[in-house]
Order: C-alpha cells, then sequence, then structure tokens
C-alpha cells in the first residue's frame, strides 16, 4: 500500500501476475477436463463398435447355411447374454451422449466468429484459444450428433441434447 507512483505500480504488477497465474492453472485444468472427456469418447466408441460387432456376429449366426432357423441359437439369442449387450449397448450410447452435450456446452464458449472465422467467441484469436483449437478437430462429428440429437427431439424420442441447449444463454450451432 502507499500513495506512490512507484508503490501503485508494483501492487498492480502483483496483482496482474496473481492473476496471470490463476488464469493459467485454470486453463490447465480445463484443458485435462477436456482431454479426459475425448479419451472417454473414443473409449465409448470402440465399446460401442465391439457391441455392433457382437450383434452381427449374433444375427449371422442365427440362421444356417440354408438360411433356415436352428432352434439351438434361437435360444441363444434369447438369451440374457444378448439382453445385456444391448443393455451395454445402450448405456454406451447414453456415456456418449453425455460427453458430447458437455463438448457441445465447450463449443458453445469457444467457436470461431466473424467472417474469417480468426476470432474465437471467448475474445481471444483462434490461434490463441487451446480451447478452440482442441474443439476444431472435431466440431465436423459434434456437429452431426446435433443434428441427429435434434431430429430425436422432433420426433419425440429420448435425445442427448443438454438442457442448456434450450437455455436463451446459448447459441445454437447450425441453426
Amino acid at each position: 500500500m502507499g500513495d506512490t507512483l512507484a508503490k501503485a505500480t508494483l501492487r498492480d504488477s502483483d496483482h496482474i501476475g496473481m492473476w496471470e497465474g490463476a488464469l493459467k492453472v485454470a486453463e490447465c485444468d480445463h484443458q485435462s477436463q477436456l482431454d479426459a472427456r475425448q479419451a472417454e469418447i473414443h473409449s465409448l466408441s470402440e465399446q460401442l463398435a465391439t457391441q455392433r460387432r457382437l450383434v452381427e456376429d449374433l444375427r449371422y449366426s442365427y440362421k444356417n447355411e440354408r438360411g433356415l432357423e436352428a432352434e439351438s441359437v434361437r435360444r441363444w439369442l434369447d438369451d440374457a447374454r444378448v439382453f445385456e449387450a444391448e443393455e451395454k449397448r445402450d448405456a454406451a450410447f447414453r456415456s456418449r451422449d453425455r460427453a458430447m452435450a458437455h463438448l457441445w456446452m465447450i463449443n458453445e464458449l469457444h467457436h470461431a466468429i466473424g467472417i474469417d472465422e480468426l476470432k474465437c467467441s471467448c475474445g481471444r484469436r483462434t490461434n490463441g484459444c487451446r480451447e478452440w483449437q482442441a474443439m476444431a478437430r472435431i466440431v465436423g462429428p459434434l456437429y452431426s450428433w446435433e443434428q441427429k440429437q435434434k431430429e430425436r427431439q422432433a420426433a419425440g424420442l429420448p435425445h442427448g441434447l443438454p438442457d442448456e441447449y434450450f437455455g436463451p444463454s446459448f447459441r445454437r450451432a447450425g441453426s
């Protein structure tokens, strides 16, 4: 504290340094969360692919070479394992939807604006916004997911759109 220019300048410099440090910590935390979500999406996508292959293998096994249904295969398909595989598949879809909804919210906060798209909606230039750079890699699949969820919602089906999607504070990507 003090009333001299030197003391005031030093105080302001200390405050700026403190806030810059806090910002760096927040950015690192945010990047860690984003990396974890992307790893989760990758893992869930692999699980979903495995479940789809299992279902296709079961469907193929359902009929023998002549196209006749085998009673033992029918019983096997009706068994709890098929039900369990479907439950796991549905859980993977729900997990993917939750992860995509979180990525959608990040994209709402960090998307390119302007004609030349050199500025992020957070105020930084796109080449200086780590969040925008991370989201730029997945924005195509994200918008595709969003469109499918909007179609499901319009058809009255369960969808994975976050509650914030319908709020007044968010723009509607692709709308």
